[in-house]
């Protein structure tokens, strides 16, 4: 969810803070990510490269993954335009023209997708979108027309209004169009609530699949804490409320030192095989010299002690550098 810059507010993105309070500083999985970004007059550059372990969806086999990403982004400010490319070693290529103030607040832009990566077959997309902001209101979606035939045309986007000051109302969606199956569209629609309160902010969501979120953070003088309660409803009869909740915590050690912490508890409740599952997680984030950071996390299953299985403890590592 994305909150706008208006009379009554700053451009503040509250979902995001709070969501990522509880990722953000804590890779895992055997995830190491390596970013840089490089700044112009006219020209931005931003290269990501990782190494992750992916699980396959059906056979849950899982495999080690790299993948590099380099995206270009070329500004015309005479012309309030840009040019931005993308380019990803999993055979995923992208480039989108976009204008923006075409009247005050409106952005149009139009490109194309080329993506090779699923089931080593070329799917090729031209993509169309809009974004427009006025005030404390905020629209954008994108389009895709698919060039070869029996694809679902791909529909996405969000919208967020304010109708009291520090409260954002919104909603985010996903929807794939099938038009040669009697218009059946496939959808993933999330509603979000978010607010500000002195140094507390939180949100809460809801999705059409049953799953309920709250995420409230707290912002001391060199500490954040913060607690998440999520829940997915059963969807037919014989399923169970399935439920999970995360404490964390960070603390700014000194200038350039920042310590996290967060605990992870799934209840036994709608768990298939009845078992709790803890897991606790420890990140440090270095700022190693101005526009340079590292953060090493590691996640340990706490569940597996007390013989109740679980995924293995994992390691992280992040490097940012601009």
């Amino acid at each position: 969810m994305k909150l706008l810059k208006g009379k009554r507010t700053k451009l503040v993105n509250t979902t995001k803070a709070t969501t990522d309070f509880f990722s953000k500083n804590f890779p895992a999985n055997g995830l190491v990510k390596i970013g840089t970004e490089t700044k112009s007059n006219n020209l931005t550059i931003k290269t990501t490269s990782t190494r992750s372990f992916v699980a396959d969806k059906k056979t849950k086999e899982v495999s080690e993954v790299y993948d590099t990403t380099i995206e270009d982004k070329y500004e015309f400010k005479d012309y309030s335009a840009a040019l931005e490319l993308k380019f990803q070693t999993s055979n995923v290529l992208q480039a989108t023209l976009s204008k923006s103030d075409i009247v005050k607040g409106l952005k149009l832009s139009i490109g194309g997708l080329q993506d090779l990566s699923k089931e080593k077959t070329v799917q090729q997309t031209i993509q169309v979108g809009t974004e427009f902001k006025h005030g404390q209101i905020f629209f954008k979606t994108t389009a895709g027309i698919p060039l070869e035939s029996g694809r679902a045309i791909p529909i996405n986007g969000n919208v967020v209004v304010s109708p009291i000051e520090h409260i954002f109302l919104g909603s985010k969606f996903d929807l794939q169009y099938n038009t040669g199956d009697k218009g059946k569209i496939e959808k993933q629609v999330e509603f979000k609530a978010s607010g500000v309160s002195g140094a507390t902010r939180g949100h809460v969501t809801a999705t059409l699949d049953k799953k309920l979120a709250l995420f409230v953070n707290h912002v001391l003088d060199k500490d954040v804490i913060g607690a998440k309660i999520a829940a997915e409803l059963p969807k037919e009869g014989t399923d169970s409320t399935k439920l999970s909740v995360d404490l964390a915590a960070s603390h700014k050690y000194d200038s350039s030192t920042l310590l996290n912490a967060k605990l992870n508890f799934t209840p036994a409740i709608g768990d298939e095989k009845g078992k709790t599952g803890i897991r606790f997680g420890l990140g440090t984030t270095y700022t190693l010299r101005e526009n340079c950071t590292a953060t090493t996390a590691v996640d340990l299953n706490i569940g597996s002690y007390l013989g109740n299985g679980g995924a293995p403890h994992s390691l992280g590592f992040e490097l940012k550098l601009k």
